[in-house]
């Protein structure tokens, strides 16, 4: 069984490498290219429209395929983990979009939960927490305090779905530009260049978790204080209390960046 899986993860890995050798999915550079939208897309949270658009980033165990047209971008995001599809189906996504010219467009869906009280450092308080809301989308938008929450279900020209069935399919329709219809857009056009990061809203919780069992252990942590890290410099408060060892070992950041560049109308 064990053997079956790994067969089947490694050939839709390599079928997605012939594909970034022959096809446009990434330039010279490393930048994820779009493809003008060739196919109609229903925001389902199926691979079915994806298969030969994806994109794999090993660094994270995860695929990535992007289309555009003049007016919308479409996303997909993929991973056979199931410990991935568990945990993003709990702590939810946080999907941030900055382009030269623009404003940060930042999304979060699923929507988790907000946390009143400082987490406790185990697997229990994941068991115990509900799924992260998938009927929503909250967006960060500039000069507002508190998210702007639409439906998922094409409100303001925005939609998302995902499936978490062991693997886990997250899609995802945004306007590129706002319209009447659509006042919240990361304000991009066909050809545009933007930074693309995805990643657990959790983050700099779960790091600042593992620096302190790492500095309980006695062991050098990967989340130390350095003005080089991706967090900027961090505080440990050294964390005496108990450890799960379970937790320390399935738990990691998930922090996926790229650069992408929209198609062009053909």
């Amino acid at each position: 069984m064990r053997h079956r899986n790994l067969h089947g993860r490694s050939w839709l890995a390599i079928g997605t490498l012939v594909f970034l050798l022959l096809g446009p999915g990434v330039d010279a550079k490393g930048k994820l290219l779009s493809t003008w939208l060739d196919r109609d897309i229903t925001i389902d949270g199926e691979l079915d429209e994806w298969r030969d658009a994806l994109v794999y980033f090993g660094s994270v165990d995860a695929f990535v395929g992007v289309f555009n047209d003049d007016s919308h971008l479409y996303l997909c995001l993929y991973s056979q983990s199931p410990e991935l599809s568990s945990q993003f189906a709990t702590d939810g996504l946080r999907l941030k979009i900055e382009g030269k010219k623009s404003d940060r467009f930042v999304v979060h869906f699923p929507r988790a939960e907000q946390r009143t009280v400082p987490a406790a450092r185990g697997r229990q308080d994941d068991r115990d927490r509900p799924p992260a809301s998938t009927d929503t989308i909250g967006l960060e938008i500039p000069g507002q305090r508190d998210l702007v929450v639409v439906s998922a279900g094409g409100d303001a020209g925005l939609e998302a779905r995902l499936s978490h069935r062991g693997s886990f399919v997250y899609e995802l329709k945004i306007p590129l530009a706002a319209g009447a219809e659509q006042p919240w857009a990361p304000g991009l056009f066909p050809g545009d260049k933007f930074k693309l990061l995805i990643e657990n809203p959790r983050s700099e919780e779960l790091a600042d978790e593992r620096a302190m069992q790492d500095a309980h252990r006695g062991s050098p942590s990967a989340f130390e204080p350095s003005t080089a890290g991706p967090y900027g410099t961090r505080s440990n408060g050294g964390w005496t209390g108990p450890i799960d060892d379970d937790f320390f070992v399935e738990r990691f950041v998930f922090l996926l960046k790229t650069r992408v560049e929209l198609a062009k109308s053909p």
